[in-house]
C-alpha cells in the first residue's frame, strides 16, 4: 500500500501557509508548559527527545529554549 501527502511540501508559498495556521496559540503554549513540567519532573541527566510528527518545531523551540541541555531529535 502507498499513502502519499496530497500537498506540495516543497513549494515555499504552500509550506509558509501550512506553517503560520500552526503558530502557537494560548493553548498550545499551555499544553507546551505541562509537558516541559513533566519532563523537568523526570529529572533525567543526559535526556534526548525524538518527536514524530509533522509540525513547523514549536514545541521543539519550545523545550530546547528552556532545557538546552536536551538532545532533540
Amino acid at each position: 500500500m502507498k499513502i502519499e501527502a496530497l500537498h506540495d511540501f516543497h513549494d515555499a508559498d504552500f509550506s509558509k501557509g501550512w506553517a503560520d495556521r500552526f503558530e502557537p496559540t494560548p493553548e498550545r503554549l499551555q499544553l507546551f508548559q505541562t509537558i516541559l513540567e513533566h519532563i523537568k519532573g523526570l529529572e533525567i541527566e543526559d535526556l534526548s527527545i525524538l518527536e514524530l510528527g509533522i509540525d513547523p518545531g514549536y514545541l521543539a523551540d519550545f523545550l530546547l529554549e528552556h532545557l538546552p541541555k536536551i538532545t532533540y531529535e
